[in-house]
């Protein structure tokens, strides 16, 4: 297959970060815990990068996309694979996705132990 581009989906307007989330959230009817965890990743990189880091428009979607992946994968037993989120039109193929995923892990060195007095 060709190398990704990383973009969103060529013909698509990229939705607004907030309207992104909100509807991420809605659709995998995510618990509390879970989301606590995605911001726990989303601060951590930061974290990691370079201040100013800059990518394309749609960086912050992908990052917040990978960031609510692998928490929930974490958190809980019964996780969507990353076809079921391209099933829901959010603009990233499968393979894409998790693409996204091993970059975050990797970015995380693979630590995701999340301790109670971090939530």
């Amino acid at each position: 297959s060709a190398p990704s581009s990383g973009a969103y989906q060529a013909g698509r307007p990229l939705p607004r970060l907030e309207s992104f989330v909100a509807f991420l959230a809605r659709c995998s009817r995510v618990r509390t815990g879970t989301l606590m965890c995605t911001i726990i990743y989303l601060e951590r990189l930061r974290s990691r990068l370079p201040k100013g880091a800059r990518g394309q428009p749609c960086t912050a979607h992908r990052i917040f996309l990978a960031a609510l992946i692998v928490a929930g994968k974490y958190a809980s037993d019964f996780w969507p694979n990353n076809s079921h989120w391209e099933s829901h039109g959010i603009g990233f193929p499968a393979s894409e996705i998790s693409l996204m995923e091993r970059q975050l892990l990797r970015l995380l060195d693979f630590s995701l132990a999340i301790s109670e007095t971090q939530l």
